[in-house]
């Protein structure tokens, strides 16, 4: 199956193809995390501010992954599955962290934190009893590797539960947010309801307003489960993967938005910074001399209102 070549007059008129601009936006997101990561270098889950960039330094090395698998490996099916990883992650940081009530997103917060600790610990194989098939050094080295893991897995998911427990809300609506801590639900639409109801994936994209129709995300599951769609003979042209990296450009764009809502305040300090090292990173010359222009135009607008 062959494909077109689509021009997109945004890139244009920068003079950029979807391969470059993939680049520039891409290493845009890595300096922005990088500098925000220095104003916030705790990791720690119990501090809500800091943690989404653990999850936007994820996003960071995920897109690196789809630029290699693009441009090297020319993998179609690999790509799509990543594009579906994306849309999973940033429709998830979108729901939890742009939540305006704080308390409620301190509960979907602490709530992913323990569906995806529950799941560690639920397939680490606690009950592991020596068989002879490997050196028993080793077999007890290999358990207490495991029990540690369970140990600390489990008193984090404590932790979390803790920190909702001690929420205000918490005493006003009990009853549920128990069934949401017994069920880990974070994806709950409404806790206020006593018929608690919850997002599918494809309400989820909608709800984010990801840049492609929910839809199409949903369909992506087909690559992930290796259904047939995934044998479908594809040109590996440069054409054949511009969709792809146009997406996942629009998604990265979704990305830095978010970036701009959740740290709007620490932005305006590492702005400079950012933008200056895009000239470390082999980026077409004429596109980061016209990101430089913007940046000083708007600095000297800024001090002319001062």
């Amino acid at each position: 199956m062959s494909r077109l070549h689509i021009s997109t007059p945004e890139l244009d008129e920068r003079n950029l193809s979807y391969e470059e601009y993939f680049r520039v936006i891409h290493v845009l997101l890595r300096h922005e995390a990088l500098y925000l990561r220095k104003i916030h270098p705790n990791k720690s889950i119990d501090d809500i501010k800091a943690y989404p960039l653990i999850i936007i330094e994820k996003i960071v090395k995920i897109t690196g992954t789809l630029y290699s698998v693009v441009v090297r490996n020319k993998d179609y099916v690999v790509s799509n599955i990543i594009l579906r990883s994306l849309a999973d992650i940033i429709s998830s940081m979108i729901l939890i962290y742009t939540e305006p009530d704080l308390e409620i997103k301190k509960i979907r917060h602490y709530l992913f934190i323990m569906d995806g600790l529950y799941g560690r610990m639920k397939n680490l194989p606690i009950d592991l009893k020596y068989d002879g098939k490997i050196q028993k050094e080793e077999y007890e080295q290999l358990k207490e590797q495991i029990d540690n893991a369970y140990n600390n897995y489990n008193e984090a998911y404590l932790l979390a539960k803790n920190e909702i427990q001690n929420l205000s809300i918490y005493k006003t609506h009990k009853q549920t947010i128990d069934i949401l801590i017994n069920n880990r639900k974070w994806k709950f639409k409404d806790i206020s309801e006593s018929n608690i109801k919850y997002y599918s994936w494809t309400e989820l994209y909608s709800y984010a307003n990801l840049p492609v129709d929910s839809v199409f995300f949903s369909l992506l599951s087909e690559f992930v489960h290796g259904l047939s769609t995934s044998n479908l003979l594809i040109d590996n042209t440069d054409e054949t993967f511009e969709p792809i990296l146009s997406i996942a450009s629009s998604l990265i764009g979704k990305v830095l938005n978010l970036l701009n809502i959740l740290y709007s305040n620490e932005i305006p300090l590492i702005e400079d910074k950012m933008v200056s090292a895009l000239y470390d990173d082999d980026l077409p010359v004429h596109y980061v001399k016209s990101i430089l222009s913007e940046f000083a135009s708007r600095t000297n607008e800024k001090v002319a209102e001062n």
